[in-house]
């Protein structure tokens, strides 16, 4: 290889390396921002092209940055490789207990056969939509047909939304919290023998001065109130309890006050009983 290629490779691994660690550590960060969440959603592409940059990094003998970069690739790793592992969960069987399933279902998507066999497969007790748009509603009907109970408003578009249940509901409507009208729906049900709230909602992104939350929440009726409101947490998949509600102090301060309200008003929804 000659010298001046070498040169050139060399600079460009290192730029690589810099580049992608700031990348990896501003990630590690996200619970100041939602803008530096964003950054969270590509830690398996940091580290497979830090993977790469290793070899290049021994190519041109480079070992201390090949080290560096094995060391941001682990981390990157680290982080995402409890979200590919699931223990196996239990269908409910207990008095008191249950299984929700939450779809983000991206109203774009045409994969209705995919969805259909997750649903059959994971049997919940209850199923939240967001996304849901008349072509899904209508490709899910089959498998939905096993949930009697059921609060919908499909839209086109991302805002969408429906909850299907195998449990009878005390009461259910469709509200508007927000002021550009995006639907929710806010269920109460009994479980166990005593009742609770279930608020389903999808809303704006970070763009929109509104981080986007899609989530399914039980609200009991005694002691949780706006403090479980789903409106201010983040998405749930591969994430742990304690983290859902760092994420919901997070949301709670970058909302604006006009969202405030609007979760307020979801949580007076839930505490007095629809």
């Amino acid at each position: 290889m000659g010298r001046r290629i070498s040169r050139g490779l060399a600079v460009v691994v290192r730029g690589i390396v810099w580049f992608l660690g700031a990348l990896t550590l501003l990630a590690l960060l996200d619970p100041l921002s939602s803008y530096l969440e964003l950054l969270t959603f590509f830690r398996v592409q940091y580290a497979a092209l830090l993977l790469a940059a290793i070899v290049l990094a021994l190519v041109v003998r480079l070992p201390r940055v090949a080290f560096a970069a094995l060391v941001l690739a682990g981390v990157n790793l680290a982080v995402v490789a409890p979200t590919w592992v699931s223990s196996r969960t239990e269908a409910a069987t207990r008095p008191g207990s249950l299984r929700l399933l939450l779809i983000n279902l991206e109203s774009g998507n045409d994969q209705h056969a995919d969805v259909a066999r997750l649903i059959t497969k994971a049997d919940p007790d209850l199923v939240g939509l967001v996304e849901l748009t008349p072509t899904w509603a209508g490709g899910l009907a089959p498998v939905l047909s096993r949930f009697p109970y059921r609060k919908t408003e499909p839209q086109r578009g991302a805002y969408g939304i429906g909850l299907y249940s195998k449990l009878a509901f005390r009461h259910a409507t469709v509200e508007h919290f927000a002021r550009d009208a995006a639907p929710s729906v806010v269920a109460r049900l009994d479980l166990g023998g005593d009742p609770f709230a279930l608020v389903l909602t999808h809303v704006h992104t970070p763009f929109a001065r509104l981080q986007r939350r899609s989530l399914v929440v039980l609200v009991p009726q005694f002691g949780l109130g706006r403090r479980a409101l789903g409106c201010a947490s983040r998405p749930l998949a591969g994430r742990k309890l304690a983290e859902l509600e760092r994420a919901r102090a997070r949301a709670d301060r970058q909302l604006p006050d006009q969202s405030r309200r609007d979760c307020a008003r979801a949580g007076a929804w839930a505490r007095r009983g629809v």
